[in-house]
């Protein structure tokens, strides 16, 4: 985990977001952390290098359709 995530972390987790129609280009991936109850709709993320999404400590529900 990144210096950044472990920053993030030390705050109040992320509940019940959703981000639906949502297209990015980045120079790196998504990274979700700290976070429950996070819906992914038509979501696509266009990383220059690495994995589109970077996952910590997150429950996160239509994973599997996105890009």
């Amino acid at each position: 985990m990144n210096e950044r995530c472990r920053q993030e972390s030390s705050e109040a987790p992320v509940e019940n977001l959703t981000l639906e129609n949502v297209m990015l280009t980045a120079k790196e991936g998504l990274t979700i952390a700290s976070a429950k109850g996070i819906k992914l709709k038509n979501v696509k993320v266009i990383p220059e290098k690495g994995e589109p999404f970077l996952l910590h400590n997150a429950e996160v529900e239509g994973l599997e359709n996105a890009k």
